[in-house]
């Protein structure tokens, strides 16, 4: 397939300004544009034609989930533990692995396939970018939001959900659910810790 794939920049968050990203034979496919300053800052999606196409927002409730919203529809992007394991409900993919340390997949609950693939790779004189490659071209539009929503994640070094601890008696995951889980900082994460 000629666009299967789209192609990021690897240090396109560290430079913290606007950047864009492109289809398999080099033409622009979104630009990426907002603050850039910390998590809360929302970021706007345009398409090629310079046209709005979504955005990426932090959920200010939880502190913990990106909303990605393109077109019309809006998906939500969990960070189980940062870096390691993230899930992106809507699409009801699985992602075992990071952004900062490809390759890694997107593994669907529903076809029980990979239906994304994330490599390094170098780009017709762009550099050092991530390559989304995808299956069924229906899915690289938002696979590529969900790849720059984790990019955000990692670079801003925000909370996780971490992991349900087990063996739980009934009355500690009512309390627990009382309480609400505040999440695991950056810190805790590299810590080791994995479990709420």
């Amino acid at each position: 397939m000629k666009n299967n794939a789209m192609y990021i920049p690897v240090d396109a968050l560290k430079n913290r300004q606007d950047f864009d990203i492109w289809y398999r034979d080099g033409d622009l496919a979104f630009s990426f544009t907002g603050k850039w300053e910390s998590e809360k800052d929302p970021v706007t999606i345009w398409s090629r034609h310079g046209a709005e196409a979504g955005s990426i927002k932090l959920d200010p409730g939880s502190k913990m989930m990106y909303y990605v919203r393109l077109e019309r529809w809006e998906y939500e992007l969990h960070t189980y533990i940062i870096n390691e394991e993230y899930f992106f409900k809507g699409m009801l993919w699985e992602i075992k692995g990071s952004p900062s340390n490809p390759p890694f997949d997107f593994y669907s609950l529903r076809s029980e396939k990979n239906e994304v693939h994330v490599s390094r790779t170098q780009f017709k004189g762009h550099g050092e970018c991530l390559e989304v490659r995808v299956r069924d071209v229906t899915f690289l539009r938002i696979a590529a939001a969900a790849v720059v929503a984790m990019m955000m994640k990692e670079e801003f070094k925000g909370l996780s959900e971490g992991i349900e601890t087990p063996g739980l008696s009934r009355g500690q995951k009512i309390l627990r659910w009382i309480k609400g889980n505040k999440g695991l900082t950056y810190e805790q994460v590299m810590a080791g810790e994995r479990y709420v």
